[in-house]
């Protein structure tokens, strides 16, 4: 979960602008939202063609420049996104719902979209240690929900 950070959520960049620097990454089941400065995902300098994954994840509800998909090029929906990306992200495009994020609660309310929203990524854990999946598949974020 990257919630509140000063500049931007996640920032995958090349320093240099070239190729080669920031790639095959995979970002799964992350939250990224309540940027304070500028966007939820930042990636750019070439790293936005480095064959990286992006996949089950949730970036908040859309909102103004939300996402920079190279240098200083944002979008301001999950559609723009999708298509500088290429293909769909499988993303969840709503409130996370968490219990209290400004308190660092970062558990999924009863009524989250990210409940059995995500993949498996290998994980056997959340991480307060809880066996996962509950559902049908892991929830995105930190915490897997449970009624208990």
């Amino acid at each position: 979960v990257l919630f509140g950070n000063d500049k931007f959520g996640l920032i995958m960049q090349n320093g240099d602008g070239a190729k080669g620097n920031c790639h095959e990454n995979i970002i799964k089941n992350n939250i990224m939202i309540n940027t304070v400065n500028g966007p939820n995902l930042r990636v750019g300098g070439a790293a936005e063609h480095e064959k990286n994954t992006f996949a089950d994840n949730c970036l908040g509800d859309e909102s103004i420049n939300f996402i920079e998909w190279g240098w200083g090029s944002y979008r301001s929906t999950y559609h723009a996104w999708e298509r500088a990306y290429g293909s769909s992200t499988n993303s969840v495009k709503a409130d996370p719902q968490m219990v209290d994020p400004f308190k660092k609660d970062f558990r999924l309310k009863p009524t989250s979209p990210c409940i059995d929203a995500g993949t498996d990524v290998g994980l056997t854990k959340d991480h307060a240690g809880v066996s996962l999946p509950i559902g049908r598949a892991p929830d995105i974020g930190a915490y897997e929900y449970s009624s208990d």
